[in-house]
């Protein structure tokens, strides 16, 4: 366990960014922590950014400790954090992070009490350490673990393939709209061409007033 870094002041420094490393912030994690698995991110660092932070690997649960206090939520591809968050990897032999992740659900407001500030709420390490997270015996860990997997693996499967449909949404409604792409040619059903047509032109027509 430990918490995620970016050294560089200001953290907002645009040299910083737009690389290939995927880098996470605290209102993602918040996001993600209903749906379990972070899929997507929003901002990169480039090799720059990198050197002065670093690069946790997938399965890595991320809990925040800052503005948003206990949000959680798992990693499937590695990327970088602030030190707003803490990274924690759990023992594959032990203990899943899916586990992890709703025993601090269970402490979620505990852990929102004892951060309470009087300028800025803050979760830190010594803070979190405080809390007796309660893990069964290893019999009854496995057999959550060989229970929930295949579970887990789906939800992360439907989230990836949203994510994609979203992504390829994003790039073919603009060539759609622009005409770049005309849905009179596309082989589909007639009554959901019709659809695709009516609303396609209906969009153009908002766009031209």
């Amino acid at each position: 366990m430990g918490r995620g870094k970016s050294k560089h002041r200001p953290r907002n420094d645009a040299s910083l960014y737009g690389g290939d490393y995927p880098f996470i912030q605290t209102g993602e994690v918040k996001e993600a922590s209903s749906v379990i698995y972070i899929t997507s991110y929003s901002q990169t660092y480039n090799e720059k950014g990198l050197a002065q932070s670093k690069l946790w690997e997938p399965k890595t649960l991320l809990i925040t400790i800052a503005a948003n206090i206990a949000e959680t939520a798992i990693l499937t591809f590695p990327a970088c954090f602030p030190d707003s968050i803490i990274g924690f990897v759990a023992d594959s032999g032990q203990v899943s992070p899916e586990f992890i992740k709703y025993s601090i659900e269970q402490l979620k407001l505990k852990m929102q009490n004892v951060s309470k500030g009087t300028t800025q709420d803050n979760l830190s390490q010594e803070k979190l350490r405080i809390f007796d997270f309660l893990v069964p015996d290893q019999v009854t860990v496995q057999a959550f673990i060989k229970a929930t997997k295949p579970i887990f693996r789906q939800t992360q499967n439907l989230l990836q393939k949203n994510y994609n449909l979203n992504k390829t949404r994003d790039l073919l409604l603009p060539k759609l709209i622009s005409g770049e792409i005309d849905v009179e040619s596309l082989e589909i059903e007639s009554e959901g061409k019709a659809i695709v047509v009516e609303e396609v032109s209906e969009v153009r027509e908002a766009i031209a007033v």
